[in-house]
């Protein structure tokens, strides 16, 4: 499904992806505008939303997140459990700042947890 009126996920690197129930989920990356700091409202704003690519339909989505997402958005490691999505780690964009935290993802709420 190519075409104006569908939607399609920025550029990124450095991300995971993972299955759950034939939906493939993107969540952070290297992306050309997330601000380069260690914590803002602005960096919060820009990881509370996850890209979800549905293999029956063959259609991306666009969905925000509540709860507090990780902040290491780069380089991270990912795994899912059942219906959540687990991320270990990550650089933060910034310096040599690199993340020793863990945070899951439910899918079901669409919820990041510490």
């Amino acid at each position: 499904y190519v075409g104006k009126d569908y939607y399609k996920p920025k550029a990124r690197s450095g991300r995971c992806t993972e299955i759950i129930q034939r939906k493939v989920y993107c969540w952070g990356g290297y992306q050309k505008n997330i601000p380069r700091v260690h914590d803002s409202e602005e960096k919060r704003l820009f990881c509370s939303v996850i890209e979800i690519f549905d293999i029956e339909t063959g259609l991306w989505s666009q969905q925000n997140t509540s709860g507090h997402p990780p902040l290491g958005v780069y380089d991270y490691s990912s795994c899912t459990i059942r219906n959540n999505i687990y991320y270990f780690g990550g650089w933060c964009g910034h310096d040599s700042c690199r993340h020793n935290s863990l945070s899951s993802l439910n899918v079901e709420n669409v919820m990041f947890r510490k």
